[in-house]
């Protein structure tokens, strides 16, 4: 039936989209283990490199019913690899979408932490991280964990993350409650 067809179509899609990510991180990662991390810093306009990952990760979002509501100038430039940021935010945002309920939303914050400093965070307000799990997120210690629809991952990305976030000189960390909100925040210089 028509209903059927719809629910089914919005499972395939959100199994294509974890498979798809997946797929880009299991890839990326055996390129930085056999070609090393080709980093090339430039001035970058990270609200593009958001917007660019917000409409990769739209469908999926919209699968759940989750609205991404960005505070953030019409421009703010950071000297960073414009590709390797680009993975880093789809990675943060796709799991801010795996663990959000349906009809939830996530904030995309940026602000200038000071004047040789920017801030990106993604805050969602799903299932959170317990305490003791946070300091092996960006480690090959972790394991994946299921999402709020049984969605499913590797454990690599925010190991790639924190990988290439250090080699283009800038910071992420995490900070959780349990059930309430986790917000995973980037730093990256201005020059």
């Amino acid at each position: 039936s028509q209903n059927e067809f719809e629910i089914h179509a919005e499972k395939i899609m959100t199994n294509i989209d974890s498979v798809q990510l997946t797929i880009t991180n299991l890839l990326q990662w055996a390129n930085s283990q056999i070609k090393g991390v080709s980093i090339n810093n430039a001035h970058t306009d990270v609200i593009k490199v958001i917007q660019l990952a917000n409409n990769l990760l739209h469908e999926t979002a919209q699968s759940k019913n989750i609205k991404i509501i960005k505070h953030m100038p019409e421009s703010a430039i950071a000297y960073c690899d414009p590709h390797l940021l680009e993975f880093i935010i789809r990675n943060l945002l796709s799991n801010a979408i795996k663990f959000s309920k349906l009809n939830d939303k996530i904030d995309i914050e940026v602000t200038n932490k000071n004047p040789n400093f920017l801030e990106i965070s993604i805050i969602d307000y799903g299932k959170g991280i317990e305490k003791e799990k946070i300091k092996d997120l960006f480690t090959a210690d972790i394991k994946s964990t299921i999402g709020t629809r049984k969605e499913k991952g590797t454990g690599l990305g925010l190991m790639l993350c924190k990988e290439f976030i250090t080699l283009m000189d800038g910071e992420i960390g995490c900070e959780s409650e349990c059930g309430v909100k986790t917000r995973f925040w980037l730093i990256l210089k201005l020059n």
